[in-house]
């Protein structure tokens, strides 16, 4: 699916519908003509960053503002928190053991085992195991920066988005 950065964030799965969210907590999908609101998430200071699952049953939410990365079912509207305690910081960890500072962008992989987050404040890309909750740091130092490298030798300045390549 797309991801934008911005005031709101969009995601399309491959059967055609839509995953839109924005600063004012709404969730929406529509597809063929209809729109509706499938869940509400908290008020945020900023916005939410969605991508939808491979299979299009559920959309994953950077929450901002919550530090956390959660599921929402899309024929049911159930939210479900994967990762992140709500508390700010930088830990890997599973499920709510992980901190994030401020996550504002999510890409799903082809297959939707995985989810790349964007720590915006930790200067990481962390990786969100779709299945436990497991989150590690995938590349950044967690020191602003410019550098190339590979894992922690590489450096981000507040890194807002991530898109995953479909190879």
């Amino acid at each position: 699916g797309a991801l934008s950065r911005g005031t709101g964030g969009e995601a399309g799965d491959h059967a055609g519908a839509w995953c839109v969210s924005t600063k004012y907590s709404r969730l929406q999908v529509w597809g063929a003509g209809g729109v509706r609101r499938v869940a509400a998430l908290p008020a945020s200071d900023e916005y939410y960053t969605v991508d939808a699952g491979p299979e299009g049953s559920a959309a994953f939410v950077a929450d901002y503002s919550g530090n956390k990365i959660r599921r929402v079912e899309v024929a049911t509207g159930a939210v479900t928190t994967v990762a992140g305690s709500g508390s700010r910081g930088s830990a890997d960890g599973v499920g709510g053991a992980a901190l994030f500072s401020y996550p504002c962008g999510v890409a799903i992989s082809p297959d939707g085992s995985a989810l790349f987050v964007v720590d915006h404040l930790n200067h990481k890309i962390r990786r969100v195991e779709v299945a436990t909750g497991a989150v590690t740091t995938f590349t950044g130092s967690g020191t602003s920066g410019s550098a190339d490298g590979v894992g922690g030798a590489a450096q981000f300045y507040g890194p807002y988005g991530v898109a995953v390549s479909p190879d």
